[in-house]
C-alpha cells in the first residue's frame, strides 16, 4: 500500500479513525478478526512530527475503504460501518463533544476540530430559521479512489446523523440528506440512518435537521471541563494550522458553506476561530482577500457546473450561493464575457 505523505500530522490520530473503522467492519461481519489483524499489519504507522501521536496517511485510510466497498459491493458499506462504530475511540474530538450541552453545540465543536482527525475533509454547520444543516466536503481524488471516497463519505455523514442517538440517547433522523455519489443498489441501511428524503449525484454532502426536534436534547455538563478540553484541542489545532495554508482553509470552508447563500467574511473567520479583522489582515499578508477568494471559487465552480450540462441555471445559482439568477448572470458575464445560458447550451450541444 502507498504511504506517501498526503496530509500534515493528525493530532487526533488518523490511526484511531482507521482502528475504529476496522473494528466496526469486524462487528458488522464485513471482515473477520483475522482479516482485521492482517490489514493492520499492512498499514505503516508513521510517527507524527511535533504532536507526539502516531498516524497513517489518507492513502492508507482509502485503501481500507476500497477493501470494504469491494467486499460489501457498494458505498453503502459506509452506513453499515457507522452503525457499528464506537464513537468513544476518536480521542479528543469525542471528549470535547461529550462535554457539549446540546446537539448544536456538538456539531459546532466537530466542525471546528474536524481537522484534528482529517485535514482534507471539511465539516461546516449552518443554522437558518428552524433548520440546522451540516455540510461535508472533500477535495477530488484520483479516479481509482472514487469508490473508496464515496464509502468513506457516507460513513462520515452517517456518523454525524447518528449524534443525537449516540450522544443523547434519542434517535432524531435528518429531515433531508444529500450525497456526492450515485444512489447505491440498496437504500435500506441509509434510510435507517437518514430517513427517506435522500438525494444523490449532488455537488456536496449534507444533512439537515429540524432544530425543534433537537432542542429537547440536553446534558448537564461542567463548563470548566469543556473549556479545558477546548484549550487542549485549540493547542493541537494551532500546530496543524501552522502547517496548512490559510488561503486553502478559507477556500475549503467557503466552498462547503456556499450552497444556498454565500458565507460572509465573518462566518468563515468565526469557524476558523479568528476575528474578522485578523482574517482580513492575514489574507492581505498573503496578497489576497476574502472577496477575491470567494469570487475565484465561484468562477471556477460556475465553469465546472455550466460545462457539465447537468444542472439547470436555477440550480447553479443556488449552488453558487447567489440570491437570484440575475446576480449570477451578471457575474458570469463579467467572468466569461457571455451569458451563462450560452455556456450551458454549448456544453449540451457538444458531441460525446
Amino acid at each position: 500500500m502507498s504511504q506517501t505523505w498526503i496530509t500534515p500530522p493528525s493530532a487526533a490520530s488518523s490511526l484511531n479513525l482507521l482502528e475504529m473503522t476496522l473494528e466496526a467492519a469486524r462487528r458488522a461481519g464485513v471482515l473477520s478478526a483475522g482479516e482485521v489483524n492482517q490489514l493492520k499489519r499492512r498499514i505503516a504507522v508513521i510517527p507524527s512530527v511535533g504532536l507526539g501521536k502516531e498516524h497513517v496517511t489518507e492513502d492508507a485510510l482509502l485503501d481500507i475503504w476500497d477493501v470494504l466497498a469491494q467486499r460489501y459491493g457498494g458505498p453503502e458499506v459506509g452506513a453499515l460501518i457507522a452503525l457499528n462504530a464506537d464513537f468513544n475511540t476518536l480521542g479528543l474530538i469525542t471528549e470535547v463533544s461529550l462535554q457539549a450541552q446540546d446537539p448544536e453545540q456538538v456539531y459546532s465543536r466537530i466542525a471546528r476540530y474536524n481537522r484534528l482527525l482529517n485535514q482534507r475533509s471539511t465539516i461546516v454547520t449552518r443554522s437558518e430559521g428552524n433548520a440546522l444543516s451540516v455540510f461535508y466536503s472533500h477535495p477530488e481524488v484520483a479516479p481509482n479512489r472514487i469508490n473508496a471516497l464515496e464509502a468513506a463519505m457516507i460513513c462520515s455523514v452517517a456518523l454525524l446523523a447518528l449524534i443525537p442517538l449516540r450522544f443523547f440517547g434519542t434517535p432524531v433522523q435528518p429531515v433531508a440528506a444529500r450525497f456526492f455519489c450515485a444512489a447505491p443498489n440498496t437504500l435500506d441501511l441509509m434510510k435507517q440512518i437518514f430517513g427517506s428524503k435522500l438525494r444523490f449525484d449532488q455537488p456536496d454532502a449534507m444533512i439537515r435537521f429540524n432544530r425543534a426536534q433537537l432542542r429537547g436534547l440536553r446534558h448537564d455538563r461542567r463548563p470548566q471541563t469543556l473549556r479545558y478540553l477546548e484549550m487542549l484541542a485549540e493547542s493541537d489545532l494551532g500546530r496543524i494550522d501552522s502547517l496548512a495554508s490559510l488561503n486553502s482553509q478559507v477556500r475549503a470552508l467557503a466552498e462547503a458553506m456556499l450552497a444556498g447563500g454565500a458565507p460572509t467574511h465573518a462566518d468563515v473567520a468565526r469557524t476558523l476561530g479568528l476575528s474578522p479583522r485578523s482574517l482580513q489582515r492575514r489574507l492581505a499578508e498573503d496578497g489576497t482577500s476574502y472577496s477575491a477568494i470567494l469570487d475565484e471559487l465561484r468562477r471556477n465552480k460556475a465553469h465546472q457546473l455550466l460545462r457539465s450540462g447537468r444542472y439547470a441555471l436555477s440550480e447553479i445559482t443556488y449552488m453558487l450561493g447567489y440570491t437570484d439568477q440575475a446576480a449570477f448572470s451578471r457575474a458570469a458575464r463579467r467572468w466569461f464575457g457571455t451569458p451563462p445560458r450560452t455556456l450551458r447550451g454549448a456544453a449540451a450541444e457538444a458531441p460525446e
